[in-house]
């Protein structure tokens, strides 16, 4: 009775599907209304459907109420579905949804929270339903009312399973931080906690030492303030004095304002014509693709050695 790509499709999703499911294969109103009336599709509250045979479970149940609603599985909900943390579900299910976004219509037994901003790279498919990835559902627990205990423990048991690591989440929160995300604040904190305090650009700065050291490069002299005839040019991030090559880290890119931009360019041009070359790296390079940095830092130290 129910078409065989409906059932290929309601297999991926528990069970699960949508308006927009039966408009991709085609089946017309008036077929959904016969197959609602004989109960070879049962209607949820959020407007989708469950295809018969399916037994009802609670991911069933997240499943129904994100695709039914258009969205993201967040918060407890997501973290659940991520194995991170003490949380299962049962419980009220926690939806994110962009502002202005069709899933604002209240249901009964789900909880919508609402975003100026979900980009792709914070959605992940988690067994055929849309959550919130790790660095973002930590985050929004980090906001919530579970305590800063609660989401310690959430964040050392998705590092420990390797779900998430600091350099990830470090790189993560500063995308977000960007953006005016609630919850970065006691997400720091804890990342703070695991770095032993140190302030995130030092954090960086320690990163990237260790991404020299990885790669068998020589390491540079740091905090370094930088004189020409007198005057002071810049303090700076990192220095090979020798072959005077400053190397700087920038953990602002994401959200620095025009003014500080400005100031960047000009504090650049300054050491350029002080005799400075001046290499940039960062959040994104140093995290994501520390081996293509070590390649660009050692290509860098063999030119302008063999130029002295």
């Amino acid at each position: 009775m129910i078409p065989s790509e409906l059932l290929l499709i309601a297999g991926r999703q528990h069970g699960i599907v949508t308006v927009a499911d039966l408009r991709s294969v085609d089946l017309s109103a008036r077929r959904t209304r016969f197959l609602v009336d004989r109960r070879f599709l049962v209607p949820t509250l959020s407007g989708a459907f469950v295809a018969p045979g399916w037994p009802r479970t609670s991911r069933q149940a997240v499943a129904a109420a994100a695709l039914g609603l258009g969205c993201v599985a967040s918060h407890t909900t997501s973290a659940a579905m991520h194995g991170v943390g003490a949380w299962h579900l049962g419980g009220p299910i926690h939806l994110l949804v962009r502002r202005g976004g069709r899933g604002n219509r209240p249901v009964p037994g789900t909880i919508i929270h609402t975003t100026t901003n979900l980009p792709n790279d914070d959605v992940v498919i988690v067994d055929g339903i849309a959550c919130t990835s790790v660095a973002r559902t930590l985050m929004l627990l980090a906001n919530g009312a579970w305590g800063e205990k609660v989401v310690t423990a959430a964040v050392e048991a998705a590092i420990r399973d390797g779900k998430a690591s600091d350099d990830w989440l470090w790189w993560r929160l500063e995308r977000l931080r960007c953006r005016g995300r609630s919850g970065v604040s006691m997400l720091e904190r804890i990342l703070l906690r695991r770095a032993g305090g140190a302030p995130t650009e030092s954090w960086l700065e320690r990163a990237f030492l260790a991404l020299l050291g990885a790669h068998g490069l020589p390491l540079p002299s740091c905090q370094q303030r930088i004189d020409d005839h007198g005057a002071f040019v810049a303090r700076v991030d990192f220095i090979y004095e020798d072959l005077r090559l400053v190397i700087e880290v920038n953990g602002h890119e994401h959200h620095a304002s025009r003014d500080q931009l400005a100031a960047d360019a000009e504090r650049r041009a300054r050491l350029v014509l002080a005799g400075f070359t001046v290499l940039d790296f960062t959040y994104d390079q140093i995290v994501r693709d520390p081996a293509a940095v070590a390649r660009i830092v050692r290509a860098a130290l063999a030119q302008f050695a063999a130029h002295r």
